[in-house]
């Protein structure tokens, strides 16, 4: 049996984003869905996305546009995997420029924060339907934590 192999379908916004990173002196090897990046030591893992993947409401990556080996490598990964879409992105997260909180201005540490949890009881018995609201522990997120004012963002 012959197994055959397609040249893999690349996001639109990748040449251009490999080709600045790399006028950065930032190592970038393809072919790993879809870059590795290396910078001062340290080893990223990107999968890059069309900027019409990006929610226009949140910002970030539509849930939608994640393939299911995406999501689970976003929550179980021991190293850095992060999906992106832009150039500036990938900067922030590595390092080489710093973010900047959008409530007052200073600049922002990854951090730690109480994620929201939520719960919820069956409307009806047989649990079809069923209404949520937020409670529960709570669990620890990665996030961005600004150094003067306390305010965060997920990361």
């Amino acid at each position: 049996m012959s197994k055959h192999r397609y040249a893999k379908k690349i996001d639109a916004n990748q040449p251009e984003i490999v080709k600045q990173l790399r006028k950065l002196g930032i190592s970038v090897e393809l072919d790993h869905d879809d870059i590795i990046c290396g910078w001062e030591g340290k080893t990223y893992w990107f999968e890059i996305k069309d900027v019409h993947c990006v929610s226009k409401r949140t910002g970030h990556i539509k849930e939608s546009a994640k393939k299911d080996s995406q999501k689970v490598l976003e929550k179980e990964f021991k190293g850095h995997y992060k999906i992106v879409s832009s150039f500036d992105e990938i900067l922030v997260d590595i390092g080489v420029i710093p973010m900047k909180c959008r409530k007052c201005g200073g600049k922002m540490k990854k951090g730690k924060a109480t994620g929201q949890t939520m719960v919820g009881t069956p409307d009806f018995v047989g649990g079809e339907v069923c209404t949520v609201s937020p409670g529960g522990t709570g669990k620890l997120i990665d996030c961005m934590k600004c150094v003067d004012c306390g305010w965060s963002v997920t990361a």
